[in-house]
Order: C-alpha cells, then structure tokens, then sequence
C-alpha cells in the first residue's frame, strides 16, 4: 500500500513540473500545445494488439512515452521524440523501442483535437508501413467519474483503483468489477487508505471502471505497480 501512496506523490510532483513554462531564450516561454500535448492511443486491433503514449508538445517539439502491447500482452516500452507544424498541424514522431533497441517513425497529421492520422514506418516489422490512427484516449462514459491521475508510464503498463471509505470489502469488490467489466485484477490493497488494487487493462475499460461508484480515484500505474 505503501507504493500506491508514493505513486500518488509522483503524480502530483509530474503535474507541477509539466505545468511549469519552459524558457526559450529571447523569446520567452512557450505553453504546452493544447492540441498535442495528453494521452493518446491506438483502437485495440483483432489481435488485441495496441499503442498509448502520452505527448508533451511545446514550440514546435514534441516529447513522449508509451507501451505497446502485441497479441493482448505487453511487449516494449516507447520512448518518443518528434516535431510538429503549428500552422498545419503536420507532425513526425519517432518511436524508439527500450527492448528491442528497434525503431519506428509516424508521420501524419493533427486532424482534429481527438485524432492523429497518419503512416507508420516499423524496423521492427521488416520495414512495412501502414495507415495508422491515434485517438484521444477514451473518456469517462459519466458525468460523475472517479478522476484518472497522472500519465501513462513507460516503465509499467497498468492502473491502479483505489476504492472510496464506503467499500468494507475490497477483495469482493475488485472481484464485482472484474467480473463486471470482464478483466482479471491484479495485486488487491485490502489494508491502509485507501484500499483498492492493480488492474492491467485497456483504456477503453479503465474509463468504465472510472464510472462504478466504489472507486474514489484511478492513476496510471508508473513503476511501482507489483
């Protein structure tokens, strides 16, 4: 329980630090571009296969981490390195793999505030290039929604849900939920406050567990889930 506390902290720590302006020489400061900068990800595809990220975008140049997972389990983690045209939108990231010391290049454009369209270039995949789009990740289908901490880490894929005071039970309610939302939960907290677990699980499911009236609160889980 302990690590889910001290992830907490680093959320908040990350958000002051993504919150302050850089300094760019004689000209100033540059805010983050609204339009780039967040989470972002691919539809899972048949296979279950997928790819979330999460931009910082500022003064033409874009920072970045993410995850892929292949075949609904988890392959590499992405390091991301790009630019982008403020007045046309077109952008080119570059996907640098930490396990596979391989690399991929998307170039496409900003064509909404909600989708990135474009073609991916894989060294992994002999080079073959395809039509890919990335998509805000999903929101909450309620109004009333647990709030979602943080950014998707590069170090570990996963969330974690804590549960409100009102859950005496939670080892019963992490398994309602799995059950409920169709995923198998991780390491149970059933101690300290709040109590709550680890779920390695799609954005699309995080964003309706977001909505059950027993989670307080979810964060992305960065390097200290179990």
């Amino acid at each position: 329980m302990r690590a889910f506390r001290l992830s907490l902290l680093a959320a908040a720590a990350a958000a002051l630090v993504l919150g302050c302006n850089t300094p760019l020489g004689s000209s100033g400061y540059s805010p983050p571009d609204p339009v780039l900068t967040g989470a972002w990800g691919t539809a899972p595809g048949t296979s279950g296969s997928f790819v979330e990220f999460a931009l910082l975008a500022s003064a033409g140049n874009i920072t970045g981490q993410g995850r892929e997972f292949r075949g609904g389990a988890y392959y590499d983690t992405l390091q991301i390195t790009g630019q982008y045209a403020e007045q046309t939108g077109a952008l080119v990231l570059t996907f640098q793999y930490s396990d596979t010391a391989s690399t991929a290049t998307y170039k496409g454009l900003a064509l909404t505030p909600t989708q990135l369209a474009g073609t991916w270039s894989s060294v992994t995949d002999n080079d073959q290039q395809f039509d890919r789009n990335f998509f805000v990740r999903p929101q909450a289908p309620c109004a009333d929604s647990a709030p979602l901490l943080g950014t998707p880490s590069a170090a570990s894929p996963g969330y974690l849900v804590a549960f409100t005071s009102a859950v005496t039970d939670p080892n019963a309610a992490t398994a309602r939920l799995g059950t409920l939302f169709h995923f198998t939960p991780g390491l149970v907290y059933s101690s300290g406050t709040p109590t709550g677990f680890g779920a390695n699980i799609l954005p699309s499911t995080a964003a309706m567990v977001r909505c059950d009236s027993t989670v307080a609160f979810m964060e992305y889980a960065g390097a200290v889930l179990p």
